[in-house]
Formats: C-alpha cells, structure tokens, sequence
C-alpha cells in the first residue's frame, strides 16, 4: 500500500493580521487626541487637504504597484465615484476634524465607533432593509449610550451648547463615511482597494475645489510656517499612520481573520482614546463613562448574535 503524500498548502498563520490589526487601532486611538492638538494652530480646511494630500498619494502608488495603469480607469462610473468620494473623504475629513473644535477626542471616537449602527439604520432608511429584532434592540442601546455621552446627562446643559455643535457635525461625518463604505457595493470587479484610492483621489480633490475659494474669501487661513514646523510630524503621523497604514493593515486583518472578529477588535478605539484623555487630565464624567460602556457593549453584543447567526 502507498503511502499518499499531502500537498495541501498550510494557511497563513492569522497572527501577523492580528498584529497588525492591534497596531492599526492604535493609529486610529491616538488620532483624534493627535488632531485636536494640531487644529489649535491649523485650521480644519488645511489641516484635511494637508492630510489627505499627503496620504492620497500613498494609496495612488500602492495601486499602481498592485494594479498597474488600468486600475485608474473610471469605466464609465466617474460621477458614482465621485459622489462617494466626496462623502467618504471631503464631507467626512472636514466634518469630524471640524466638530474637535468644539467636541472632545472621545466623544468623536464613539461616535465614529457607533457607524455599524448607523449603516443598519442607513440600509433600513435608503433600501427598506428592516434589522432584524436582535440589532434594533442593540442600536437602541447604543443610541441611549450616545446620548449619555453627547449630554452627560444634562439634556438641558447641552441644547445651550457644549459640545453638541461638534458632537452633531461629527455623526454627520459618520454618516458620510457610512455612504462611502456601502457605495463599494456598487463597484463590482474593482477590488476595495481601487475603489479606497480612486474616492480618496476624488475626495481629496473635492477638498481643493473648497478650500482654495475658502482661502480667497478669507475664510481658510494658510497655516504659517512656524506652526508647519512644529506640528509637521504629528501633520506627517495623521497623514501616514491613521489614514493609510491602518487602511492597509485593517484590510488585511478581514482577510485573514474575517469582517466580523475585525470590527468587533475595532471596538477598542475608543477605549484607547478615553484612556489617552485620562492621561492627559481629561477624565470623563460617570455618565460618559456608561454611555461608552453601553455603545461599546451594544456594539460588542450585535456582533456576536451576527456570528452566532452565520
């Protein structure tokens, strides 16, 4: 009797991905305290067409390496691209950066954690996909957790102010972002990273058309050299680590480790944010603390129940 010789391939070992996956939500914990920092001396209108100008050509190459020349080919989807590149990298860098102004790193970072959330109610809303009872339940208690955050408790207190104004243009930033990640669906045959390289080109594209106009009316300001000086590396960090980096780590980790044990690891954002806040003197109230705990939680819970019913 022969003895059968095995030529299957092993599997990729799964611990590089995770790895890397730990490495990008590191990158996108420290970006909002980051940010913040730096739009003391840079405003958000150069702040996004600094960054994405930066990071925009890092994607533009790493296509052209994977993909070559036709991958820039816009198949007769220009305007579809477009409009998505604008919500998802326009809209979205200018909204949320805007919104630290008047917000702090954690509430955005919950508010940007929430957007499973925010893509089940966009669905049920644009395609009359009903979530099922199960992740209703759970976007209930994560809104209420949002709420808790956004007020601290205080409805009345916030109406007058606060951070609700940064704490709005944020979700609407959120929103943005989720229209641009459900638009790839309508670019089948393009991988995901074309479709990421060519919305990022248009989006940032669409950044200039705003912000050079803004400049001449004297609403945006060119950002001095000194403060181009001191905030050049964290301008460089933002622009790299966050924005592409994580990008491409994030990609692999679903891959490797699949969708759903990826965004539920991505839950850990926020934690980093609250506890770089901590560090700096920031420390959230009680009800802020309950209300990460029950977005997170909700987030946490949605995500086992899909599992549970693939």
């Amino acid at each position: 009797m022969s003895e059968s010789i095995s030529t299957a391939v092993p599997a990729p070992s799964k611990t590089p991905a995770i790895v890397g996956l730990v490495f990008a939500i590191a990158f996108w914990g420290t970006q909002f305290p980051i940010a913040q920092h730096v739009l003391q001396s840079v405003d958000q209108y150069y702040f996004a067409l600094i960054r994405y100008g930066i990071g925009v050509w890092l994607f533009v190459l790493t296509l052209y390496l994977r993909e070559g020349t036709r991958a820039f080919r816009l198949d007769g989807k220009g305007a579809m691209l477009l409009w998505h590149g604008v919500c998802g990298f326009t809209a979205f860098g200018l909204l949320v950066f805007w919104g630290l102004y008047f917000t702090t790193p954690a509430h955005a970072s919950i508010i940007m954690a929430s957007q499973p959330m925010l893509t089940a109610l966009w669905m049920w809303f644009v395609q009359g996909r009903r979530p099922p009872p199960a992740t209703l339940a759970c976007i209930a208690v994560a809104f209420a957790g949002l709420i808790l955050i956004i007020t601290r408790g205080d409805i009345d207190s916030a109406l007058k102010g606060g951070s609700l104004i940064g704490d709005a243009l944020a979700l609407a930033g959120a929103i943005c972002w989720v229209i641009y990640t459900l638009g790839q669906a309508r670019f089948p045959g393009w991988s995901p990273f074309r479709y990421t390289t060519l919305a990022n080109l248009a989006g940032t594209l669409g950044i200039v058309v705003i912000v050079l106009p803004l400049t001449w009316a004297g609403v945006a300001h060119v950002p001095t050299s000194e403060a181009l000086i001191a905030q050049g590396p964290a301008l460089l960090y933002v622009s790299i680590f966050p924005l592409y980096v994580s990008i491409m780590l994030f990609g692999i980790a679903v891959a490797r480790i699949g969708a759903l044990n990826t965004l539920l690891a991505g839950n850990g954002v926020p934690l980093i944010v609250f506890g770089i806040e901590a560090a700096r003197g920031h420390l959230p109230t009680a009800m802020e603390w309950l209300g990460a705990a029950l977005v997170i939680g909700a987030l946490a819970a949605n995500n086992l129940l899909a599992r549970r019913a693939m």
